[in-house]
Parts: C-alpha cells; structure tokens; sequence
C-alpha cells in the first residue's frame, strides 16, 4: 500500500486547509439561508435551490494503460476523497471533489519486467442528473413521501496531479528500455463520467454507490509512454468504485407536512369567501349560535327579524371607551 510521501505533506496539508475553508465560506453564503420556491418550466416541477451537500468517499481505484489492461495485472490501489454539491435544477445537482488515491500494477508482458506505482491528487467539478427525482407539480405531490432509491447518472472534468515510479522486476535486455527522462511531477486534464445510485436513510444522511471511469491526456501514468509502451498513440485512464457518505447539515431533520393555504375571507363571520356564501334570509329564526353570540356580546340584536343578520362582535378596545 502506497502512503503520502514526507515531501507531499505540505502541499497536501495546505490544499487540505484550503479545502476546509472553502466548506465553511459555501455553507455561511447559502446553507444559512432558504432559498425561494421556484418554478422550472423544462422540468415542469416547483423546487428550492440548494441545500449544500457535503460527501465523504472511499473506494477502490483500477488502471488501465500501456502495462496492464486488466483486473490480474492490478496492485491493491484505493482512493479517499471529500466534496461537496448543490441543486441548481430539479433532478441536477453540480459540485466538486477533491481524491487522493495510488496506481499500481504490473507489468502484462513479461520479458520487459516492469512495474510502477504513482500518488496522485485529483480535482473534478462535475454535473448529476437523476433518473428519478421528487418532482411537486400540484399540491398533492408536496406532502408524497421522498423517494429512497434515486439513481443517476454524471459527467465532468477536472485536473490531475501525478507522480509515478517505475521499476523493473528483472534486468532488461535491451538499455533502450531503462526510462524515457519525463520530470515528475505530471499535471493533465482529467474526465470523468459514469453511473450512482443514492440510496436517502434521511434527510440529512445518504450512502451512495458510485462508478466511474476517467480518461486522462497523458501517457505517462505509469511512467511508461511511447518508448517502453504501445505506439498506439492511446492514453491511459483509470476507474473509481466508491461509497461515499452523503450529509447535508442545514436539511430538516424530518420532511414536514405542507398543504396549500386555506383561502382569505370576506365574510363576517369568518368562513368562506361571500362569493361562495348564499345571501341570508331575514325571515329565518335566528339560530342558537348567533344567541349565544348575542349573549356574550350585550350590542347583538335579539331577533334576527328586527335588524337582520346577526353584527359582529364589538371589538374590546371600544367597550372599554364606552365604559
């Protein structure tokens, strides 16, 4: 297993650092504050923007390039990676993840005996659009349960710092084979796309499985290009299994209940708007409830017949005038 060289820590610790305050800057600028309900017309759904999610990855890491093409030929390689995302559409979230991870394999063809092992720092945003979704287009879709398993699929780009070694098992035939004088350290560009599936525990908890293969613009992953490797002119790339450990802080803990508001009203008493309410008849009796208003409130006439519908009741600052 490949461990970060002492030379690294520094830089890995500052980029770390650096990190850290990017968290915090992004959770004070949008986490603290809702963001209004909107609606998207390509989506045909109502959503809020955001929250930020923040994700902890760990995984196992395959390479593919001019040594080794498959799983026997592969050392035990693994990553670590943090990140965070934000909603910008229904069903599309874009973010950023930073990964460390090692390369290493050895070498498929054997009379040239060579083998290699690399750190690496990597640095991808990236887009993740959901196959499924909770979509609210009426009322009734506010208050469904949210849904537990949310597939999807992403696509980005980002840039990759690393730092290979190669070795030879066995002395080689021909001095041609013994290094091709590239510097180290590399930096590339990077792209990543593949497939997840997020599995919601809560609203602030979710485990997602992810895979995803990057094609990188260098050959020199392995530290082996044109001179010891294919002449084929193809890059090497690699792959990403991970499960990572999804949290979004400011969520609520549990999905509250909404429902659409009840209509204002215009009437008197309180219920219904007028337009809704049939006029009243003034040779009706008046009903116990309008009596037991009138009781309460001495200014109530006792016959519905004599002045109509029953008033309202006087308001209580103006008894205390009249007193």
């Amino acid at each position: 297993m490949l461990l970060l060289k002492p030379e690294n820590y520094a830089p890995a610790k500052s980029f770390i650092r650096m990190l850290f305050i990017l968290f915090l800057g992004t959770n004070a600028l949008f986490a603290q504050k809702k963001s209004p309900l909107e609606y998207s017309g390509f989506f045909d759904s109502y959503y809020h923007r955001g929250p930020i999610n923040y994700t902890l990855s760990i995984g196992a890491v395959g390479y593919s390039g001019d040594l080794c093409g498959g799983l026997g030929c592969q050392k035990f390689n693994y990553n670590i990676g943090i990140g965070l995302n934000y909603k910008v559409w229904p069903r599309t979230i874009i973010g950023a993840e930073f990964n460390y991870f090692t390369l290493g394999a050895s070498d498929e063809i054997k009379n040239r005996n060579i083998s290699f092992t690399s750190t690496n720092y990597e640095l991808v945003v990236y887009g993740r659009y959901y196959f499924i979704e909770d979509i609210v287009r009426v009322a009734a879709d506010r208050v469904r349960k949210t849904k537990k398993i949310k597939p999807y699929f992403t696509l980005g780009f980002g840039g990759l710092l690393y730092t290979p070694v190669s070795t030879y098992d066995a002395a080689p035939s021909d001095s041609v084979f013994r290094n091709e004088n590239v510097g180290y350290p590399g930096i590339t560009a990077t792209f990543p796309a593949g497939f997840g599936i997020q599995y919601v525990i809560t609203p602030r908890v979710s485990i997602i499985g992810e895979l995803t293969y990057r094609l990188s613009l260098s050959d020199y992953l392995d530290d082996v290009g044109a001179v010891r490797g294919n002449t084929s002119g193809l890059k090497d790339s690699y792959g990403f299994f991970n499960i990572k450990l999804q949290v979004t802080p400011s969520a609520p803990a549990k999905k509250k209940k909404k429902s659409m508001p009840v209509p204002e009203s215009t009437g008197l008493g309180g219920g219904s708007s007028s337009a809704n309410t049939p006029p009243a008849d003034t040779n009706t009796p008046q009903t116990q409830e309008n009596k037991d208003s009138s009781n309460s409130n001495n200014e109530a006439p006792q016959n519905a017949a004599e002045g109509g519908v029953a008033s309202p009741p006087s308001n209580p600052d103006e008894e205390k005038t009249k007193q």
